[in-house]
């Protein structure tokens, strides 16, 4: 138990607030590259598109702490329910695929790499919860591969054909 008091504390206190402060950061790079991009090709960004990549990338900023499983549960019972929603987000993927600039795309895309990236820190803290779970499935999977390993080197000892082998061996 001290040890995962520990790990939660150096995770969540010092390692976790490091790394999503260097998050923020790379968002705000996305939102002064979008910012730059719409005042050097005014043709390419509609202003629907802008105010679309801004909100995206300023939304990410603010729930970047909050990205986490139970968010996007909530999200998605949130999207079923919810039929103006659907319309909304089928509006701006529409938007998104109509746009010209390949430039805003890949700023789309990058944001999205940002908000997946806050989404693995903020459930890294459980992942000490996994290992022993992950670690079981691994020797489970190596047990079974020296199972069957063992079966064919069986076969070869007894010089057994393949179809009564398995007859043999289940009676």
């Amino acid at each position: 138990m001290m040890f995962l008091a520990i790990w939660h504390f150096a995770y969540e206190s010092i390692l976790m607030p490091t790394i999503r402060l260097g998050l923020r950061y790379r968002f705000f790079k996305v939102r002064d590259k979008l910012r730059m991009l719409k005042i050097q090709k005014k043709n390419e960004i509609t202003e629907d598109l802008f105010n679309h990549l801004d909100n995206f990338i300023n939304s990410s900023i603010n729930y970047l702490p909050y990205l986490n499983y139970s968010l996007i549960i909530q999200a998605k019972e949130e999207f079923k329910s919810n039929i103006e929603l659907q319309r909304q987000v089928e509006q701006k993927i529409e938007l998104m695929n109509s746009c010209k600039s390949i430039e805003a795309k890949k700023l789309y895309e990058e944001t999205i790499h940002y908000s997946n990236c806050a989404f693995i820190l903020n459930m890294g803290s459980w992942i000490i919860y996994l290992l022993p779970i992950l670690l079981i499935v691994y020797i489970l999977f190596k047990i079974e591969l020296l199972a069957f390993g063992l079966e064919k080197e069986i076969k070869k000892i007894t010089f057994t054909p393949e179809n009564q082998f398995d007859k043999f061996v289940l009676q």
